[in-house]
C-alpha cells in the first residue's frame, strides 16, 4: 500500500479536465443529497410546528350533557396525573378589520402548548383570561396586511366574534407557519381568551378541551371515559399526526434515494474514466513493471487516485450545502448543517469511487509487461 502511494505521487498523470469533470460530478451528487437532507429537515421542523399550532397531538375531550363543574373536575383529575393543564378551545369564524379569519378562543396555558415563535409581544396571561380582557394574538402576515407593520403590539383591532364586533388590543405577533404562506391567508388564526369567545357567543359556543400526548395519556383517557360515560366524547388525534409524519418521511426518503442515484452514476463514470486512462497508459504500466513495480503497487496507485479525486469532489459538495445553510440562517431560518449525513455521504462517495475503479485497475495491473508494451507500441 505504501509503495502504491509513492508510485501514485511520483507518476500521477491525471489530466486537469478529467479531474475537474469527475470531481464536479461527485460534488453535484453529494450536494444534491445534502441539500435534500437539509431542506427535508427544515420542512419537517416546519410541519411539526404547524401540527403543534393545529393541536394535532393528543386527545380532544367534549362534554354533551353533563354538569360543567362535574366534567371539568373529572378532566382536571385526569390531567393532574399527566402533570399538565387541560387547554380549553372554542373556534369560531369571524372578521378582523373586515377580513375573514378564524377566531380561536384558548386558555392562557396555550403558551405552553403552541409552537408559536413570537416576532413581538407575548401570549395573553391567566389574569387576562379570567377577566375576559379584549386582547388578541395575531400572525405577522395578518399584522402586515392590517396595519402595514409586523411590530403591531398595542395596536387596536376591530374583531367580530360571533354577532358582536369589539375593539381588541394586540398583545403579541407570531411568525406564520407554512399553511399561512402557502395559502396566502392574511389573517389565518387570531387567538383570544376563551372566556371572551364564550361571552360573545352567548353560551352557544361548544368548548373542547385538549390534552397533549404524553406517556399515560391513553390510560388517563380510558379512566375519564369510564368515570363520565357516553356523555364524554374523546377523539384521539395522535394517530393522524403519526400518519402525517410517516407520509412526509416517505416523501423525504424517496427524494433522498433519487438524489443518491446520481452518486452511483458519478462512480460509474469514474470506472469509465479510469478504464480509458489506463488503456492510454499501457506502455507506462509495462515500463513500471519492468523496473520492479508489482501488481499491488499499480493497483494501489489507481485506488489512491480515485479516492482523492472523490474526496475532493465530496468536500466541494459539502461546502455547497454549507453555503446553503448559511444563507438560510441569514434569512432567519433554523437550518443546522447535517454533519452526520455529510460524513456518511462523503465516505460513501469515496468508497464507491474506489470500488468502481478497482475492476479496470486490477485488469490493467495483471497484464504482462511484454503484452502492454506490444499493445501500446
Amino acid at each position: 500500500m505504501r509503495c502504491g502511494f509513492v508510485v501514485f505521487r511520483r507518476t500521477m498523470r491525471v489530466r486537469l479536465r478529467t479531474l475537474a469533470l469527475y470531481a464536479t460530478g461527485v460534488a453535484l451528487s453529494v450536494a444534491a443529497i445534502l441539500i435534500v437532507s437539509t431542506l427535508s429537515g427544515l420542512a419537517t421542523r416546519r410541519v411539526e410546528e404547524e401540527l403543534d399550532r393545529l393541536l394535532l397531538d393528543g386527545v380532544q375531550v367534549r362534554f354533551s350533557s353533563l354538569n360543567g363543574d362535574t366534567a371539568e373536575d373529572a378532566l382536571r383529575d385526569a390531567a393532574r396525573g399527566l402533570r399538565q393543564t387541560p387547554l380549553p378551545v372554542v373556534a369560531l369564524t369571524g372578521t378582523a378589520q373586515g377580513r375573514a379569519c378564524a377566531v380561536w378562543g384558548v386558555g392562557s396555558c396555550g403558551v405552553e402548548r403552541f409552537s408559536l415563535r413570537f416576532c413581538a409581544g407575548r401570549f395573553f396571561s391567566r389574569w387576562e383570561e379570567d377577566a375576559a380582557a379584549r386582547v388578541c394574538v395575531i400572525g405577522e402576515t395578518a399584522a402586515e396586511a392590517l396595519f402595514g407593520i409586523t411590530q403591531a403590539v398595542g395596536a387596536p383591532l376591530r374583531l367580530a366574534v360571533g354577532p358582536v364586533e369589539e375593539t381588541f388590543r394586540v398583545v403579541g405577533v407570531f411568525a406564520d407557519g407554512y399553511a399561512a404562506r402557502m395559502m396566502n391567508v392574511a389573517a389565518e388564526i387570531v387567538y383570544v381568551p376563551c372566556s371572551v369567545v364564550e361571552q360573545a357567543a352567548g353560551g352557544r359556543a361548544e368548548r373542547a378541551y385538549w390534552l397533549s400526548a404524553e406517556p399515560g395519556l391513553t390510560q388517563a383517557a380510558v379512566r375519564l371515559k369510564d368515570r363520565l360515560g357516553d356523555d364524554c366524547q374523546i377523539t384521539d388525534y395522535t394517530g393522524q399526526r403519526t400518519q402525517i409524519r410517516k407520509v412526509f418521511g416517505l416523501v423525504s426518503g424517496i427524494l433522498t434515494w433519487i438524489s443518491s442515484v446520481s452518486l452511483l452514476v458519478a462512480a460509474f463514470n469514474l470506472r469509465v474514466v479510469t478504464q480509458i486512462r489506463l488503456k492510454g497508459q499501457l506502455r507506462e504500466i509495462g515500463l513500471k513493471k519492468s523496473i520492479g513495480a508489482t501488481d499491488g503497487d499499480l493497483l494501489w496507485e489507481s485506488v489512491f487516485e480515485a479516492g482523492w479525486i472523490a474526496l475532493l469532489g465530496a468536500l466541494i459538495g459539502v461546502g455547497i450545502d454549507g453555503v446553503l445553510c448559511l444563507i438560510l440562517r441569514l434569512t432567519g431560518e433554523e437550518a443546522p448543517f447535517p454533519f452526520a449525513v455529510a460524513g456518511g455521504v462523503t465516505a460513501a462517495a469515496v468508497a464507491l469511487s474506489v470500488l468502481f475503479s478497482l475492476i479496470p485497475a486490477w485488469r490493467a495491473a495483471r497484464l504482462p509487461p511484454a503484452m502492454t508494451l506490444r499493445q501500446n507500441g
